[in-house]
């Protein structure tokens, strides 16, 4: 009994609870304040980042990452002087945290969960707790909004409801659900009940997101089930592909749109600052947006009802931020884009290689990083509290993994049921 009591309270676990509920809490708009979580979150977690740094707490992997993402700063901020377009400190200095910010998120909880097992347990339950409550709760919102008895969606695709809760967003709503999905997992309170309810509220968002992390853990858990071979990537891409295909003509395809646009002149900037692209605040970004950038005058996109001059309203900066694909080549060039790819391998490869967790565990961590790759390229929010969410499933994950390998007795989700139980 005395264990179970000292697993329900942890100081590096109650700051981390902390922080994933101030991520939460960062669509509720009514909150004061609650519009600049996601930057709370990742300035709290840069303190433990920068002790992890000073202690020598990361692998030679996430060393490789860092050089990268440092490289990768310094090539925009070179960028800024060279091309001479944005050269405004604090507009700069903004934007190299706002591009920061989702991986502060995850080296910082490495940084404070290293080694601490306990603490990991006390995340993991606690956080466990909260996920049935939300998902148990989205769920019967959302079967009330298919029935019309309240109204909680603002368009309606394939002839249902577009479903978005009280997150105003339908396709963050998805990402959240995902990783509440997934640190329920992870704290082995999963329940085939709870799997059910969250894969019903992913396919209700009718959303891209929502989507890709229903499908590849639908296909992961119920189809391949067993250890994955190459071609079940390609079923599962070939599901995706057929899934998505509305999201993909739409926003990709479809030359007219912003996010298109968007992606394609960041290719053009590139190449028109070539070798090492426009730099910070310049393009695709959020200070590029408050701000007006030069460059989209030189584009014309303000002769573009979805790309006009930001106003303080909840519509052009929307779509000015919508391409993290097209920020990141338009501001660092070819080659902070492959430096950014790089990042992206390597944080892939720490969840897709050998696990010691449950199957489910790596199953959903997957699934949540196909999300991420997909926000990446169809989407901007990976940048702001959907992204750092993702960051903190796949820190929780990634030391999971760690303790599970030298325990000498259970993986780590096992021991979590013992105590669960």
């Amino acid at each position: 009994m005395g264990s179970k009591r000292r697993l329900l309270f942890n100081t590096r676990a109650e700051f981390c609870i902390i922080c994933v509920l101030l991520l939460y809490l960062f669509f509720a708009t009514k909150l004061p304040f609650s519009s600049i979580f996601d930057d709370l979150v990742a300035g709290l977690l840069t303190i433990p980042f920068l002790i992890g740094l000073a202690e020598k707490k990361y692998n030679k992997t996430e060393i490789r990452m860092l050089v990268a993402l440092g490289v990768t700063c310094l090539l925009g901020i070179a960028s800024n002087f060279l091309a001479g377009i944005v050269t405004n400190i604090s507009y700069i200095l903004n934007d190299v945290f706002s591009f920061l910010r989702i991986f502060l998120v995850y080296f910082g909880l490495i940084a404070l969960l290293r080694g601490k097992t306990k603490a990991l347990e006390a995340l993991t339950k606690r956080l466990g707790f909260y996920s049935k409550i939300f998902i148990t709760v989205a769920f019967v919102f959302g079967i009330l909004n298919i029935l019309g008895i309240v109204r909680m969606y603002s368009t309606v695709r394939f002839g249902l409801r577009n479903y978005y809760f009280y997150f105003g967003n339908s396709s963050q709503f998805g990402i959240f659900i995902g990783c509440a999905l997934a640190i329920l997992i992870f704290g082995g309170k999963s329940r085939t009940i709870y799997e059910i309810m969250a894969l019903a509220c992913l396919v209700m968002t009718f959303k891209g997101m929502g989507l890709i992390i229903a499908a590849v853990y639908f296909i992961l858990t119920f189809v391949v089930h067993r250890k994955i071979r190459w071609w079940h990537y390609l079923i599962a891409l070939g599901v995706l592909a057929y899934i998505l295909q509305f999201q993909i003509t739409s926003y990709i395809l479809d030359k007219s749109a912003p996010r298109a646009i968007l992606i394609y002149y960041g290719f053009v900037t590139a190449f028109k600052y070539f070798p090492i692209g426009s730099g910070f605040a310049t393009y695709g970004s959020n200070m590029a947006a408050v701000h007006y950038s030069p460059l989209y005058y030189s584009y014309g996109f303000q002769l573009r009802k979805a790309l006009t001059v930001f106003d303080d309203g909840y519509g052009s900066t929307t779509y000015l931020n919508d391409a993290y694909l097209g920020m990141i080549t338009g501001q660092f060039g070819i080659f902070g884009l492959l430096l950014v790819f790089y990042v992206f391998v390597k944080l892939g490869r720490s969840i897709f290689g050998p696990s010691n967790t449950d199957n489910k565990a790596k199953y959903i961590a997957i699934a949540c990083f196909s999300c991420f790759c997909g926000m990446a390229i169809m989407a901007g929010s990976i940048k702001t509290a959907g992204g750092e969410m993702l960051m903190a499933v796949f820190a929780i994950y990634e030391l999971m993994n760690e303790a599970s390998k030298h325990s000498d007795s259970l993986p780590l989700d096992s021991e979590l049921r013992k105590i669960n139980d």
